[in-house]
Order: C-alpha cells, then structure tokens, then sequence
C-alpha cells in the first residue's frame, strides 16, 4: 500500500469523498502515534561516532536509545539520568573513560568527561519514515498496511461523527501482533547468541 492508496482506503472505510485536505491530517496524526507505541525490530539502526567532549549529537532520525558502546573492547555503557551523570563527574574529580550515558534532548551525554577520543557503537530506534507525496512507502505500509489503515481510522472517525471504538480495536490488535512479533525475533537471536558462545 503506498500514500495515494492508503488515502482512498480511508476515504473508502469512512464513506467519504469530501476529506481530500483532511485525509492526510489522520494518517500525520497517527504516525505521530507510532513513534509512540511501536517498538519493532525493522527501526533499529546502529550509528558510531568518535568525540573528545562531553556532549555527542545523535542521529536526526533518532527516536530513542537501545544501546550505546566504547567500540574499543565493545564496553557498553550504562544508562543514567542527568543528574546521575552530574554525581559522576563530581566524584571522579577529573576526565576518564566514559561509563555511563544519557539522553538530553538531541544529545548522548557522556560521564566522566572523556579524556581522549572514544568510539561509540550507537543502536537506536528510528522514528518511522512519515508519508508523504515525495516519500510514498515505507516498511510499516509494505509489511502492516493494516496499521497505517486503523490507525488513520481512529483519527478520522470522530472528525465524521462516528465511534472510533471498532477502528481503535483492530489497530491495538495489530500493533500488539506486531511488537510480540518483534520480541519473539529478539529472544531467538538472544538464544542464538548464547548457545553460539557456550561452544
């Protein structure tokens, strides 16, 4: 399903030919909902950088962090708050290798202070790529077009006046579908990686 079809589907499901300016608003709103609710294995991305400060500046697509390591070794570090990372620097007194991050705003914050150039392994999600006349498809419509569907439907119904209790249904059962399907991927390739080390 690409953007062009999936407005007709919604024109179509709503009985509707008068939300040609609107339809596009639903389906903007419900990616918005996305990015909030789906968690799936096709929005990982992994990233590195090198940086000698304190401050890295995260991918423009960035959604949230999964994992972050010192390339060297390939020694994660841990996830902290702000003001965890705040205690660190205090206590150490001085610069070292970095051991703990955190996000703030559109930065990695590092504690302690690097005292040389580190590498970091950044995994992250990925905001899903938002539709547009110029960006017709993207994994979420070609795997789980149903999604996009029920989800633009939640927004439209009650601009038309009708309950979007039906729509919300299916599209809370297919973003579950989709999130288990995801984790079951992850718990087999934690498997996997286990037995692979137990050799």
């Amino acid at each position: 399903m690409d953007y062009a079809s999936l407005q007709t589907s919604i024109a179509n499901w709503l009985n509707r030919d008068d939300l040609t300016t609107k339809i596009p608003e639903f389906i903007t709103m419900a990616e918005a909902e996305f990015n909030r609710v789906i968690r799936a294995r096709q929005m990982l991305r992994n990233a590195q950088t090198s940086t000698s400060v304190v401050s890295v500046q995260l991918p423009t697509d960035f959604l949230e962090l999964r994992h972050v390591a010192l390339t060297t070794e390939n020694k994660p570090l841990r996830h902290a708050t702000l003001a965890e990372l705040d205690d660190i620097r205090r206590n150490t007194g001085s610069t070292g290798e970095p051991t703990h991050v955190a996000v703030y705003n559109t930065k990695l914050e590092l504690a302690p202070v690097p005292d040389g150039t580190y590498t970091l392994e950044i995994v992250y999600y990925q905001t899903i790529p938002a539709l547009s006349t110029s960006n017709t498809s993207n994994w979420l419509t070609a795997e789980y077009p149903d999604i996009y569907l029920y989800g633009a439907l939640t927004k439209g119904a009650p601009y038309v006046g009708e309950d979007p209790t039906p729509w919300r249904e299916e599209y809370q059962n297919a973003v579950q579908q989709l999130n288990a399907v995801s984790e079951r991927a992850e718990r087999k390739g934690r498997r996997k990686s286990l037995a692979f080390q137990a050799i």
